[in-house]
């Protein structure tokens, strides 16, 4: 017998229909299930999130193998290979998830990113020769003669190109909402470059094993996904090589977002390693680890979230209040997803270095208020990004980023590395300003800024409090016990000012 056919229009009751309260969350979670968008966010969150995870967790071998100085060392590295990527991608994985959607025609599209995987290869190859000798012959200069050039210099301009062609593929698959493939590659690599990685450093390879291991996970990676890129998107027949032109126009204009965040979260590093020690610099090294669960969830959902991003905005100005609530819904989430962070601080330290790193514990919170901070700002420049404005975005990052780098170099030195975790986060805050105030310019978006305000607030005042205030021994129950009960409180506050209305029309949305 042949069943009914089920209609493409799911009708939920409402959440607040008499039943029992087991009804209620079953009625939730098959609303949450029935979502393309939560389920397909929700792979590609699990894809990122194991990807930055495995890195994290050779945080604590590292810091118990090496010194606390070579662990500075390893920071400073990793500080100029993000430089790196930034540079030798000039913006191409972000004009490839935005332009996807200007095009239609299955052939149309697989020519756009053939041209867009040529011309990654190109830029990201041409940039690495071109940069090699400058680089070799400034390093003494930037390392202040702590790190030799050889062999991190080829090193790391050899994983920069490599991941060039991984990260387009990721960009590939996340904007053809491919989950599986996107999660494929996360995982491959991830696992790749830990093994790598862990069996060179544990032979006696040092920091620059680590960097090995990130090169030779990063290559068998990039052969792999691009040899299945080729296959699935092979057109004969010439290409739109005119293509390049659009692409590099719209990327390059958003380099200088991207490189406003290596200001804002990097380049203190360098100038802690420079004007201070590298022993220092191990311990703020791993104080921005302690944040790193955070960035890596807000990092994963931004990604995921982006491609539904760009096909709800396409419907016009009737899908803005589901925006703007889902933003709301989103930043709620994240501001107590950071304020667990906070009360935890000690505890996570302790996990990731030995005793000597206890310092670490006093500059997280504020690093981790930054996090939330450019969190929340991604909700904001994601418009002016649909609106293809990411020069004004821009206008917004890079001043203040270089204000920052100023005010870095003149309390570092006076005030050590804590100084550059609250620049960090004030640079932050004055970003937030002025993205919210040139989205508002292009668009009202229909957030509730006063709301919004407050909750920053309140978060920023626990942050203060966790670093200054409330006692930092970790793993002792009455001290943990005041941390975590006052992080409670301030995550009911956020509750009760963020979620008013917006949650509820979340939940209506995905009844739909």
């Amino acid at each position: 017998m042949t069943l009914p056919r089920r209609s493409a229009i799911a009708v939920w009751p409402p959440i607040g229909s008499a039943g029992s309260g087991g009804s209620v969350a079953g009625s939730l979670i098959r609303r949450l299930g029935a979502s393309r968008m939560v389920t397909n966010t929700g792979a590609y969150l699990l894809g990122t999130v194991i990807n930055r995870l495995f890195p994290l967790l050779l945080v604590p071998l590292y810091t118990r193998v090496w010194s606390t100085s070579e662990f500075g060392a390893w920071g400073f590295c990793m500080t100029v290979l993000n430089v790196l990527l930034i540079v030798s991608g000039l913006g191409l994985d972000a004009a490839t998830t935005r332009l996807y959607y200007d095009h239609h025609d299955p052939h149309e599209i697989r020519r756009f990113l053939v041209v867009g995987f040529v011309l990654r290869i190109a830029v990201a190859v041409g940039t690495a020769l071109l940069l090699f000798a400058p680089l070799v012959m400034i390093w003494p200069w930037i390392s202040g003669g702590a790190i030799p050039a050889l062999p991190f210099v080829p090193l790391l301009l050899a994983g920069a190109s490599l991941q060039a062609v991984v990260a387009f593929n990721l960009a590939n698959a996340r904007a053809e909402r491919r989950a599986k493939a996107f999660i494929q590659i996360q995982i491959v690599q991830a696992l790749l470059q830990a093994v790598a990685s862990l069996a060179l450093v544990l032979a006696g390879w040092g920091a620059a094993g680590a960097f090995y291991g990130y090169a030779i996970g990063a290559g068998i990676v990039a052969v792999g996904a691009g040899a299945r890129f080729l296959r699935r998107n092979h057109t004969p027949g010439p290409l739109p090589w005119g293509q390049m032109r659009e692409n590099l126009a719209y990327g390059i204009k958003t380099l200088p977002v991207a490189m406003s965040t290596w200001l804002r979260r990097m380049a203190d590093r360098v100038i802690i390693g420079r004007s201070v020690s590298m022993t220092d610099l191990g311990l703020y090294q791993l104080s921005a680890s302690g944040m790193a669960p955070l960035s890596v969830l807000m990092g994963a959902f931004n990604a995921a979230y982006l491609p539904f991003f760009y096909e709800k905005r396409r419907q016009g100005e009737a899908a803005l209040p589901l925006i703007a609530a889902m933003d709301m819904a989103i930043i709620a989430v994240l501001a107590m997803l950071s304020v667990a962070v906070m009360a935890l601080t000690p505890e996570l330290i302790r996990f990731l270095g030995p005793p000597r790193y206890t310092g670490a514990a006093h500059m997280t919170p504020a690093l981790v208020l930054a996090v939330m901070l450019d969190g929340i700002q991604l909700q904001f420049t994601k418009e002016l990004m649909f609106h293809k404005r990411p020069g004004l975005a821009s206008w917004m990052t890079t001043p203040p980023s270089l204000l920052g780098v100023v005010a870095d170099i003149v309390l570092i030195p006076h005030y050590g590395a804590i100084a550059a975790a609250w620049v960090a986060a004030a640079v932050s805050a004055t970003i937030l300003i002025g993205c919210v105030i040139a989205t508002r310019r292009v668009e009202r978006t229909g957030h509730d800024l006063r709301r919004l305000a407050l909750a920053c607030a309140l978060v920023a005042a626990y942050a203060l409090a966790a670093s200054e205030v409330l006692p930092v021994t970790p793993f002792h129950l009455p001290a943990l016990a005041v941390r975590v009960g006052s992080g409670a409180l301030v995550c009911a506050a956020i509750l009760l000012i963020l979620a008013p209305g917006n949650i509820r029309t979340v939940l209506k949305a995905l009844g739909r």
